[in-house]
């Protein structure tokens, strides 16, 4: 047996080792049940699985060295619980864990703190939508050279700093290609707030409170591809906003209050092939 999914029952506890005659399961789903928190003894010899999914549940702890034992684990899905702090040793020994999915918890202020129990080295995917966080913190995402998908969505954030992902004098290569901050409340960003994320690709932006776009906000964007600000309350684009997004192949600014786009506001974006307005 590869594949076990006992999702959507009622289960409120599950007893040590009941999986442990399934050496070879990869993928195990448990999500949208009654279960209130997570033991290690579950998955005593689960040293195969891959994928873990708990969302939907009602879980408020999470116990250190929890998964320890899940040493191949690449996904686990945690979401829509009552999750409010993961403390630092909650993932520890998950090595080639890349996807980690966390929306519905309530973080508040995101810190570096709140997600020192995730291993850096290997994620590659971190998923915070709907999770309650109203501001972030100075270098949150510092530690996480290696990341190259972000989800912020269904936040409540109203302003992005300009050091909120790492700090401007710290050196390194960061990996982030995909960075979505959609379905919040932000109404401000800090000049060159993305300055440190040379390799972005796709920013999404839209569905905030946004009632202008100043071109500071792009500083060092010149990989971005795709850029979604539609559903925002943008009134005015001034001349030359997105000169510096020389690789910019689709603009949205859709569904804005925008009533007339001058003659340079679009001007330096020689590889534009669709604009949504």
């Amino acid at each position: 047996l590869t594949y076990l999914s006992i999702s959507h029952n009622k289960i409120s506890s599950l007893g040590p080792a009941c999986f442990q005659n399934l050496g070879n399961l990869c993928w195990l789903h448990l999500q949208h049940n009654e279960l209130r928190e997570v033991h290690s003894q579950w998955f005593i010899g689960q040293n195969k699985l891959e994928e873990l999914y708990l969302g939907g549940n009602k879980i408020e702890t999470v116990l250190p060295d929890t998964f320890e034992c899940l040493i191949e684990l690449k996904l686990l899905d945690i979401s829509n619980n009552d999750i409010v702090c993961l403390q630092e040793e909650t993932f520890r020994g998950l090595q080639n864990i890349d996807r980690v999915v966390l929306g519905g918890a309530n973080f508040g202020m995101l810190s570096p703190q709140k997600l020192a129990a995730i291993n850096p080295s290997s994620l590659r995917r971190l998923v915070l939508i709907q999770s309650g966080i109203t501001e972030i913190g100075s270098a949150t995402f510092e530690v996480f050279q290696g990341l190259e998908y972000l989800y912020l969505d269904h936040n409540m954030l109203t302003h992005i700093p300009s050091k909120w992902h790492s700090d401007t004098h710290v050196r390194g290569e960061y990996t982030l290609t995909y960075l979505s901050i959609s379905h919040n409340k932000i109404s401000s960003l800090d000049p060159a707030c993305f300055q440190n994320l040379g390799n972005l690709r796709w920013l999404h932006l839209q569905h905030n409170e946004l009632r202008e776009v100043h071109s500071q906000w792009f500083i060092g964007q010149n990989k971005l591809e795709e850029l979604y600000l539609g559903g925002n309350k943008i009134e005015t684009v001034l001349p030359d906003t997105f000169e510096c997004l020389i690789e910019l192949k689709l603009l949205d600014i859709s569904n804005n209050d925008i009533v007339c786009l001058q003659e340079e506001t679009f001007r330096g974006l020689q590889n534009i092939d669709r604009v949504v307005l």
